[in-house]
C-alpha cells in the first residue's frame, strides 16, 4: 500500500511534471485493478482518498471559493480542482472494477461526484457521523457554476471505464438517476432562466446513455 499511496500523491502533485503525473496515475490503476490483495488488506483506495486527495480536492475548491472571476489566478485555480477531480474519477472506477472490498469504495465516489454536479453543498465521503459539522460539509457556493460541468465529466470518465462487468455501471447510474432527480426541487427558483448548477444536471444526465 505504501507504493501506492505514494503513486496517488504524486498524481495530485501540483509541482510535477503533467505526464508522469499521469504515469503515476496509469499505474496506480494498475495496481487496484490487478495486484490488489484480498479482503483483509481492505480497501488501498478509500485509505489514499481519505488522506490525500480529498484534503487537497477541498483545499482547491476553497481557494478557488474566494478567487476573483475573470482572473488568470481562478483559471489555474480551476485547472487544478479539475486535475484533482480526475484522479478522483480514475481512483474511483478503478475501485468499482475490483469490486470486493472496494465496492463501496466507488459508490461513495460516484455518488460524491454526482452531488457535486448537482449542488452547491454536500457532505465529504468518508468522513464519520461524529466528524463535525465543518469537517464534514463540502462547500461550492462560489464556484458551483464551474464545478458542476467538471464534476459530472468526471463521473461520465468514472462510469465509461471499460475494465469489469456491466452490473456496476448499471448500479452508480441508478444511484446517479436517483440523486439527479431529487435535487430537481434545487432549480425551481431559477424558473424562466438557467441555473448556474443545471448545466451540472444535464451533464450528469448526458453521460448516463453513454456508460451501459
Amino acid at each position: 500500500p505504501y507504493f501506492f499511496s505514494t503513486l496517488v500523491v504524486f498524481a495530485i502533485g501540483r509541482g510535477y511534471d503533467a505526464k508522469a503525473r499521469s504515469s503515476a496515475l496509469d499505474c496506480s490503476w494498475t495496481i487496484v485493478t490487478m495486484f490488489h490483495p484480498e479482503e483483509k488488506a481492505g480497501c488501498w483506495v478509500k485509505e489514499s482518498l481519505s488522506s490525500t486527495v480529498l484534503p487537497e480536492l477541498a483545499s482547491a475548491v476553497n481557494e478557488l471559493n474566494t478567487s476573483m472571476e475573470g482572473t488568470g489566478e481562478r483559471s489555474e485555480r480551476l485547472k487544478t480542482v479539475v486535475e484533482i477531480l480526475q484522479v478522483l474519477s480514475c481512483l474511483g472506477g478503478a475501485a468499482a472494477c475490483r469490486g470486493k472490498s472496494s465496492t463501496q469504495t466507488s459508490t461513495n465516489v460516484s455518488e460524491f461526484l454526482v452531488h457535486m454536479a448537482c449542488s452547491k453543498v454536500t457532505k465529504m465521503p468518508f468522513v464519520s457521523d461524529e466528524a463535525s459539522a465543518a469537517s464534514a460539509t463540502f462547500s461550492m457556493a462560489g464556484c458551483a457554476e464551474d464545478i458542476g460541468p467538471n464534476a459530472a465529466s468526471a463521473f461520465g470518465t468514472m462510469i465509461s471505464v471499460s475494465a469489469g462487468g456491466p452490473f456496476w455501471r448499471q448500479r452508480l447510474s441508478h444511484k446517479a438517476c436517483k440523486i439527479v432527480l431529487e435535487s430537481i426541487d434545487d432549480l425551481k427558483e431559477f424558473r424562466g432562466s438557467m441555473a448556474p448548477i443545471a448545466f451540472g444536471h444535464a451533464g450528469i444526465l448526458c453521460h448516463l446513455p453513454c456508460s451501459g
